[in-house]
C-alpha cells in the first residue's frame, strides 16, 4: 500500500512539474536568421528532421540569390492566438521577410497540432505568385502529406515547387503550364471550365441527334418524342443521385470535401449529360414502341434506332437498359420477320 502511494505521488509530482508544450508568440518564436543569413527556417519544436531543414535552406538560399526574393518557413507544435493568418501576417511583418524596398517576401508558417497552415506574401510577391496559386499549392504538397504525417516531404515537395516559379524566367507562364487548374474559373487556360464546355457541347450535339433520329423515325405518326422534358427527367435523376452521395461520403466514408470540389466539375457534369441522354433515348424507345402496333413494323422502327442511336447508348450506361431491352426484343422474335 505504502509502496503504491509513494508511486503515485510521483507520478502526480512529474506530472506538475513537466513542462508544458511551448505555445509560441511572435515575439519568442526563434528567428532562423539569428543563425546567419543563410538559414531560413524556424524548427523550434523538431518537427522537421535535421537533413530536411538542411534542404530547404539551401532551397530558400538559391531563389534568394538568383531572385533576391525571401522565401522563410516556420513550423511549429502550437503558438498563442485564436487565428493563423492574424499570426503568421504579424509575424511576416516583425522578421520584415523580404527586400524592403521591393517586398517580394513568402511566409509558409504552419503550426501542427492546429493541422493549419498559411502562406503570407508580399505586395511583390503577389504578381509572381497569386493567393490561388499558394492556395493550390497548399491542396496539391501539403495537405496529402500532412495526412500522412509526413511533414518533411510535404514541405520540400511544395518549396521544391516554388523554388522553380520563382527561378523561371517568366514566372507567370511556368505558373500556368505547372498548374492550369489554379488558374481564374472563367479563363480559358483553366482545363476544368475547358473541358465542362467540350462536354456540353458533346452532349448538345447528341441529344439533338437522338432527337433527330426518333424524329425521323416516327414522321407521320402524331405521339412525337419530347425535346424539352428528357432534361428535366435526367436533371431530377441528378438530384437523387447527389442525395444518395450525400449520404454515402457523409455518413459512411466521412471524406464529403474530396467529392464536391471544383476541380470535379467535368466528372458531375459527364453524370448529369449522360443520364439527360439516357432519358432522351428511353424517351425515344417509348414513343417508337407506342406508335407502331404491328410488331414487324415495330422491329424495323427499333433496328434502325439501334443501328444510328449505338454509339450515344454506349456512352450513357443508364441507356444500356434501352440496348439490352431491344435487343432482347429482337432474340425474342429471331426467324420471325424479314428484317
Amino acid at each position: 500500500m505504502l509502496v503504491r502511494l509513494l508511486t503515485f505521488t510521483l507520478l502526480f509530482v512529474g506530472a506538475s512539474w513537466a513542462p508544458a508544450q511551448a505555445q509560441y508568440t511572435v515575439q519568442n518564436l526563434p528567428n532562423p536568421k539569428v543563425q546567419g543569413q543563410k538559414h531560413f527556417v524556424s524548427n523550434p519544436d523538431g518537427i522537421l528532421e535535421y537533413y530536411t531543414v538542411s534542404q530547404l535552406d539551401d532551397i530558400s538560399q538559391g531563389i534568394d540569390s538568383l531572385t533576391k526574393a525571401e522565401y522563410a518557413i516556420v513550423v511549429v507544435n502550437d503558438y498563442v492566438g485564436d487565428s493563423d493568418f492574424e499570426f503568421a501576417l504579424e509575424l511576416f511583418n516583425s522578421w520584415g521577410i523580404g527586400k524592403k524596398d521591393a517586398n517580394n517576401g513568402l511566409l509558409l508558417f504552419i503550426a501542427k497540432d492546429r493541422h493549419e497552415y498559411r502562406f503570407i506574401s508580399g505586395y511583390g510577391m503577389e504578381g509572381i505568385f497569386p493567393d490561388a496559386y499558394l492556395k493550390r499549392v497548399g491542396e496539391k504538397y501539403l495537405v496529402p502529406n500532412f495526412r500522412n504525417e509526413d511533414y518533411d516531404q510535404g514541405i520540400i515537395e511544395a518549396s521544391q515547387f516554388i523554388e522553380q516559379i520563382l527561378k523561371s524566367s517568366d514566372s507567370i507562364a511556368e505558373l500556368e503550364q505547372l498548374m492550369p487548374e489554379a488558374s481564374s474559373f472563367w479563363s480559358f487556360r483553366n482545363p476544368i471550365l475547358v473541358n465542362t464546355v467540350w462536354m456540353f457541347l458533346l452532349f448538345t450535339g447528341l441529344y439533338l441527334y437522338v432527337h433527330y433520329i426518333s424524329g425521323r423515325i416516327l414522321k407521320g405518326t402524331k405521339n412525337k418524342p419530347k425535346l424539352i422534358a428528357p432534361i428535366f427527367w435526367g436533371m431530377g435523376c441528378m438530384l437523387l443521385l447527389m442525395f444518395l452521395t450525400l449520404f454515402i461520403f457523409v455518413f459512411i466514408f466521412n471524406n464529403l470535401e474530396e467529392i464536391y470540389q471544383r476541380k470535379n466539375l467535368p466528372y458531375f457534369a459527364f453524370i448529369l449529360l449522360a443520364l439527360i441522354l439516357a432519358m432522351k433515348i428511353t424517351n425515344g424507345r417509348t414513343k417508337i414502341i407506342e406508335n407502331f402496333k404491328d410488331e414487324e413494323d415495330l422491329q424495323r422502327g427499333l433496328k434502325t434506332y439501334v443501328k444510328y442511336l449505338v454509339i450515344p447508348m454506349l456512352l450513357t450506361p443508364l441507356a444500356w437498359f434501352d440496348l439490352w431491352g431491344i435487343l432482347n426484343r429482337f432474340r425474342r422474335n429471331v426467324g420471325r420477320f424479314t428484317l
